[in-house]
């Protein structure tokens, strides 16, 4: 996905790609362009990074991350993306699984505006949720 991004994003622009996985990661270290910032650290981490890249809120943060996994760390996770947005900035969510009712309920406990999204084309078919602050 950040190759994705990065075609489109502008030259003074930065990615900060957290992963975890290791095989992704090395996957991700092919790409040579110097946007693109890679983590070896967990999401909900995400504020200590922008601190250290002088970023005090950002335009967008894009997330694959199933919001399937333990309830408590959902909601770290998502809080921090929106305590890290700027004002109107959007959190992008998207997902296979399809649970998104409960995925919708618990976006809309956090941001003000919540659209979803179902992308039949993508390989497999994908649920994305906007978000907006």
């Amino acid at each position: 996905m950040p190759s994705i991004i990065l075609k489109r994003l502008k030259n003074n622009c930065k990615v900060l790609s957290f992963e975890i996985n290791k095989k992704f990661l090395k996957d991700l270290k092919r790409i040579k362009d110097r946007r693109l910032i890679l983590i070896e650290d967990k999401a909900e981490n995400l504020s200590k990074y922008l601190i250290s890249y002088a970023v005090k809120n950002t335009d967008y943060i894009i997330s694959s991350l199933p919001l399937a996994s333990s309830r408590n760390l959902e909601y770290q996770i998502i809080k921090t993306a929106h305590e890290n947005l700027k004002e109107n900035g959007k959190y992008i969510q998207y997902q296979y699984a399809h649970n998104m009712l409960k995925s919708l309920g618990k976006l809309k406990k956090i941001f003000k505006y919540v659209e979803v999204k179902f992308v039949p084309l993508n390989i497999p078919p994908a649920f994305v949720y906007i978000c907006k602050k």
